[in-house]
């Protein structure tokens, strides 16, 4: 009976850590069938695979404090004023072209820097200061330029994240170092040993504050990057540019399997949760669902990642008990 109760969590296991991926399959036949020539042609699957990129970035930072642990509820602010302040380098030419594209990645990781020293150094809670910093750099963009949409980019600023085919190569590349660095690596070990049990990986010598500091540096270099690609992108920058990502970044984390209690989750597999979410936008404005009711869906999108999430922790600790019982040994 027991090992029939560890293969049966085994499978819901299984199932609801690739959830994600059915949920894609899902989410794109419901849309496939009310608007066949919006979602099935060629054209239109390259074009929501694209639109992943700009806000993939913003969930592969989250997705990397909530590894550890932690959370970033200012790393939507960051692209917003890293593309709003790279726009106005860029434009006004205040730096020769070629250097305007490290602009927005130079602030991003400043942001990330700060947030890292304030948690780290300081030792306030990350809620409220990813809060703080959060309003802050939003009052900040607004500041740079309140209501002014900047366009005219230079070429070479919007290669990167305009062009398709540097596009795709930049990102599927950052999400396969990335995997190699945190399933093979020392270093990407670490992070989850800090996310599942910050104390008892302190004792091993690892330096837990180290990490956390890492983690909220690449937090707002990734932050950064997705506001050049945002501006790439759109073509465009204002004062609204990735307005709202943040608890968006949260569900598409969360849905590719990272958990929210830190310490578990594949950083490749959240590319499922991206890309769920490029679909499930995409289909709602092929639909011509107003910007309001869309953020309802995307509120109810958050609640069902934390109770697929919830799920998963409670089948997973029964298959470990069931474990422990049979066999006298743990599994990761």
């Amino acid at each position: 009976m027991k090992e029939k109760g560890i293969a049966s969590a085994k499978v819901w296991l299984f199932l609801l850590e690739n959830a994600i991926w059915i949920l894609i399959v899902i989410f794109y036949a419901i849309f496939a069938a009310i608007v066949p020539k919006g979602m099935l042609s060629p054209s239109m699957v390259l074009f929501i695979i694209y639109s992943c990129f700009p806000i993939g970035f913003i969930v592969i930072g989250q997705a990397i404090c909530l590894i550890t642990g932690n959370f970033d509820l200012s790393i939507g602010e960051i692209a917003g004023l890293t593309a709003m302040v790279g726009a106005v380098v860029a434009v006004q030419h205040i730096l020769p072209d070629p250097l305007t594209i490290l602009v927005p990645i130079a602030v991003g990781t400043l942001c990330g820097i700060l947030n890292a020293i304030l948690i780290t150094w300081l030792g306030l809670h990350p809620f409220l200061v990813t809060l703080g910093t959060g309003f802050a750099f939003d009052g900040l963009t607004l500041i740079v330029y309140p209501s002014v949409i900047f366009k005219g980019f230079p070429e070479i600023y919007l290669a990167i994240g305009g062009d398709y085919a540097v596009a795709f190569s930049v990102f599927f590349i950052t999400l396969l170092i990335l995997g190699i660095l945190f399933l093979r690596f020392r270093i990407g070990l670490r992070f989850y040993a800090v996310g599942s049990d910050p104390m008892a990986t302190s004792m091993t010598g690892i330096n837990v504050k180290k990490v956390i500091f890492l983690a909220y540096t690449l937090s707002g270099f990734f932050g950064g990057l997705s506001g050049l690609f945002y501006a790439g992108f759109l073509k465009s920058v204002s004062p609204l540019t990735a307005d709202g990502t943040v608890f968006i970044s949260f569900a598409a984390a969360v849905l590719g399997g990272i958990s929210i209690s830190g310490g578990r989750g594949n950083v490749v597999n959240i590319l499922g949760g991206i890309l769920c979410l490029s679909i499930f936008d995409y289909g709602l404005t092929m639909i011509k669902v107003s910007p309001y009711v869309r953020r309802v869906f995307y509120g109810v999108l958050v609640v069902v990642a934390l109770i697929v999430d919830k799920a998963r922790a409670k089948i997973r600790d029964r298959y470990m008990k069931s474990l422990r019982e049979m066999y006298g040994v743990e599994e990761f």
